[in-house]
């Protein structure tokens, strides 16, 4: 049986974004977060959040999970010349923007991605952080690499 994410590592999560993001002191920021599948199942937009941050959060969350590494990573990968230049054409939802992890405890198994938009990436990025450290995720990741090594 495959491992997913509890109800429990969900609510965990949300909770540790948000009290990082008051920690900060950081604009009212959106937190999405996508199961392995990319299908939303958690997901806060505090009062005063601008509307824009809804999109931003889940597509950023569901880009760390499709590709499997932190959403800025992705942002080489599409520039004109590089090896999947124009996927975030063909494939709308891909946001290659800073502000998205993958969730995975072994760096092989991925359970999902959670994505906060709301700040500036590196804000975005801290809060990501600190929700997978508080319900026992990896928060650090290698480069990107095609090789499954």
């Amino acid at each position: 049986m495959m491992e997913g994410l509890s109800k429990k590592d969900i609510m965990t999560m949300l909770d540790a974004a948000t009290a990082k993001c008051d920690e900060l002191g950081v604009a009212v920021s959106s937190i999405a977060i996508v199961d392995s599948g990319g299908h939303l199942v958690g997901f806060l937009r505090p009062e005063g959040a601008r509307f824009g941050t809804v999109s931003l959060s889940i597509n950023k969350a569901w880009t760390a999970i499709a590709m499997m590494r932190p959403s800025s990573q992705v942002m080489p990968l599409v520039q004109p010349g590089a090896v999947a230049y124009g996927m975030n054409i063909t494939e709308s939802r891909i946001c290659p923007i800073e502000g998205a992890l993958p969730i995975t405890r072994d760096g092989r198994h991925y359970l999902g991605g959670i994505g906060v938009s709301g700040g500036t990436s590196k804000m975005d990025l801290a809060l990501c952080e600190a929700a997978l450290e508080a319900a026992g995720f990896q928060t650090k990741f290698g480069e990107f690499s095609f090789s499954r090594k």
